[in-house]
């Protein structure tokens, strides 16, 4: 009997192997999905989850220039922000973002800084960090960063940023966009 032969090594990898062609395919299908529908808060949510999901590693390479390109047609005001997971410097979905939420008290003035000086970051329209370690050095870092001209809502509450930080933001030349700016 046929049932009862058990399967070689090869077929059983071949099996695995079709079944994850199949998983990929689907992935990306899921994605093209979700491009198709129109920008909003929503569509962005269902983004977000397959972004999170275990499939995008393996596709992040062939997908990232697709994203890219649909995104960049997306209107500015429909807010794309990650997961505190993906805020790590290098991680390519930091590219898809237009605004960025860094709310952990590990995050010192390195950290912000390094994640704000990553290749990966592209133009933000938001940038929200909130209870963090961040200090005047923070402060006087993002008052001298030019991307800052890009950001319409800053907020650097529950920090350690102190008069320094602020005396610095003021003078930037960085800050005319700037239609929201909380100091906590």
């Amino acid at each position: 009997m046929r049932g009862s032969v058990p399967l070689s090594r090869a077929a059983r990898a071949l099996s695995h192997v079709a079944g994850y062609d199949a998983r990929m395919s689907a992935f990306i299908e899921a994605v093209e999905a979700v491009l198709q529908q129109p920008a909003s808060r929503d569509t962005w949510r269902d983004l977000q989850d397959l972004l999170d999901a275990d499939e995008w590693p393996a596709h992040e390479a062939a997908l990232l220039p697709r994203l890219r390109q649909a995104l960049a047609e997306w209107p500015p005001e429909v807010t794309r922000f990650g997961l505190q997971e993906w805020n790590v410097v290098g991680d390519a979905r930091l590219t898809l973002l237009n605004a960025l939420f860094v709310h952990s008290e590990q995050v010192d003035d390195d950290a912000l800084i390094a994640l704000l000086r990553s290749p990966s970051i592209s133009p933000l329209r938001m940038l929200d960090v909130n209870g963090t370690q961040a200090s005047d050095e923070s402060g006087r870092w993002l008052a001298q960063w030019p991307p800052l001209a890009h950001v319409s809502e800053l907020t650097l509450a529950d920090n350690a940023l102190g008069d320094a930080a602020v005396v610095a933001l003021a003078a930037s030349p960085f800050v005319e966009g700037l239609r929201k700016l909380d100091l906590g």
